[in-house]
C-alpha cells in the first residue's frame, strides 16, 4: 500500500512543484488555465474543482498556490492587467501624434477582452474573500503601473500637468467598466442579433464608443 501510494504520489498529474522556480512555473501554469476557461465562459460558472482539472492537477494541490477562487482570479486580473499597461506604454511611445491616443487606447482595451471581463467583477467579487496581504499587493502593484503609464501620457502630450496622465487612463478605464457589460451579449443573444441585425441597432460598439469618450476626456483636460 505504502508503494502505491508513493507511486500516485509521483506522477504527472499529483506530482507537487519543489523549488521556487517550480512553483512559480506552476503558479502560472494553474493561471493559464484560468485565463483559458474565463475566455469560454462567465466567471459564475467556474469553479476551482474545473481549473484544478484543466491544470491535471487535484483540488487540493490547486489550493497551495492560491488559497481561495477570489484570490485565483485576482492573481490572474493583476497579471493580465499589467501585460496591458505595459502594452499600453509601448502603443503609446510608438504613437505618430497624440491626437491617435483616443483610437490607440480603445482599441487596445477592446483587444483584451479577458481584462475587461475581470475589470467588471473586480469591486464587487475578487475584492472579497482574500487577505489583506493579497488586497495590498495587488493595490500597490497596479498603483505603480498605473503611475508609470499615467507619467508615459503626461510626457507624450506635453501640455498635460502631473497628474492628468494617470486621470486620463483611470476615467477611461472606468468607462470602459460600464460600457462592457452593454457590448458583451450572452451568446444566445448574439445568435438572434446575427439572425436578426435590426435587433442590435442599439447595441454600442465598444470600441468606437471609447474612443469618442477618450477624445472627450482629453479635451476637457486641454481646456482646463
Amino acid at each position: 500500500m505504502a508503494a502505491l501510494y508513493g507511486a500516485q504520489a509521483l506522477s504527472p498529474e499529483f506530482k507537487r512543484a519543489r523549488g521556487t522556480n517550480q512553483k512559480d512555473q506552476r503558479r502560472q501554469e494553474i493561471l493559464d488555465c484560468a485565463a483559458r476557461l474565463m475566455a469560454q465562459r462567465d466567471y459564475a460558472t467556474l469553479s476551482v474543482q474545473l481549473i484544478a482539472q484543466e491544470a491535471g492537477i487535484v483540488k487540493g494541490t490547486l489550493y497551495l498556490y492560491f488559497k481561495t477562487k477570489e484570490e485565483l482570479f485576482l492573481s490572474l486580473h493583476l497579471r493580465e492587467s499589467l501585460n496591458l499597461l505595459e502594452l499600453w506604454a509601448l502603443r503609446i511611445a510608438s504613437m505618430e501624434d497624440w491626437g491617435l491616443l483616443p483610437k490607440v487606447s480603445a482599441e487596445l482595451l477592446a483587444e483584451h477582452s479577458l481584462v475587461m471581463k475581470l475589470l467588471v467583477i473586480t469591486n464587487q467579487i475578487l475584492e472579497h474573500n482574500i487577505t489583506f496581504e493579497k488586497a495590498q499587493e495587488f493595490k500597490w502593484a497596479l498603483h505603480r503601473g498605473l503611475l508609470a503609464l499615467g507619467g508615459q501620457v503626461e510626457e507624450r502630450l506635453g501640455w498635460m500637468k502631473p497628474g492628468q496622465g494617470v486621470g486620463f487612463i483611470s476615467h477611461l478605464l472606468f468607462y470602459a467598466m460600464g460600457l462592457w457589460p452593454a457590448c458583451d451579449q450572452a451568446p444566445i443573444i448574439k445568435e438572434v442579433y446575427a439572425a436578426e441585425p435590426q435587433l442590435g441597432l442599439a447595441v454600442p460598439d465598444f470600441s468606437s464608443h471609447l474612443e469618442q469618450a477618450a477624445s472627450w476626456f482629453l479635451e476637457g483636460m486641454s481646456r482646463g
